[in-house]
């Protein structure tokens, strides 16, 4: 079954642009992103700086959104 809000099936990628804004690396080799597949209009943290969203996750349709780092969601780890 697929959630009506893709915004509620989402995984962590491990991606983040804690050290510097705009500039996403993958976050144990901090290896700058070579390819990327955000959701229109993402990364969407310049436009709600209320709260910060440094780190990636990804909707079960492939596309990317950029979140808070305490939102609780499942995880894929590098490798």
């Amino acid at each position: 079954m697929i959630p009506r809000d893709k915004y509620d099936c989402t995984s962590w990628t491990g991606g983040n642009d804690i050290d510097t804004e705009g500039q996403f690396v993958w976050g144990h080799s901090i290896t700058p992103f070579t390819f990327t597949n955000w959701e229109p209009y993402n990364p969407d943290d310049i436009y709600y700086q209320i709260k910060i969203r440094d780190c990636v996750d990804i909707f079960y349709d492939g596309q990317w959104n950029d979140r808070p780092c305490d939102f609780l969601a499942n995880f894929i780890c590098e490798k």
